[in-house]
């Protein structure tokens, strides 16, 4: 039931990454005609394509992990046996999981300090920019601990996820 409810939400967010691409590439085409087309360009245009390009990068984090797309060197991890491969999975999972909380916390100060000031160009507060970062951390602590549980069964199962 927790894994359904993730794959909603993953499948949420890869709609809303596919949405704001289209709307960051509108906006920057927008920019590039009017500024070299009618040599007036956007006040508003760089800035807001600054925040899309922030929120897309930010969520795309919980999405790469929940796929397993994270760069690893792995040659050595495949010649351990199973248990310490899913035990060294588990240490790998606390560790990032420490990262997001930590993440979290801090990027969730951020946003309580910063909540006053206004971007200049689109007149809109920073802290609508900087809170994808606490909502990122949160969704990746939700996709790392999913991992972390399948991790476990698979030990407990002996290597078989039930």
């Amino acid at each position: 039931m927790y894994s359904k409810a993730l794959d909603k939400v993953i499948w949420f967010i890869r709609q809303l990454l596919i949405f704001l691409l289209g709307a960051s590439v509108v906006i920057v085409s927008f920019q590039i005609i009017f500024r070299y087309l009618f040599n007036r360009p956007l006040n508003w245009s760089e800035q807001t394509a600054r925040c899309i390009f922030i929120w897309m990068t930010m969520l795309s984090v919980p999405c790469i992990f929940r796929a397993k797309g994270m760069i690893i060197f792995d040659l050595l991890v495949n010649a351990m046996p199973e248990k310490v491969r899913y035990v060294l999975a588990l240490l790998v999972d606390c560790i990032v999981m420490f990262f997001a909380v930590c993440f979290f916390w801090f990027s969730t100060q951020l946003c309580i300090n910063t909540g006053a000031r206004v971007m200049a160009g689109v007149e809109i507060p920073q802290n609508l920019i900087y809170i994808s970062m606490p909502i990122a951390m949160f969704l990746l602590a939700l996709v790392i601990l999913e991992q972390m549980m399948d991790t476990c069964k698979k030990l407990k199962n002996g290597g078989q996820s039930k």
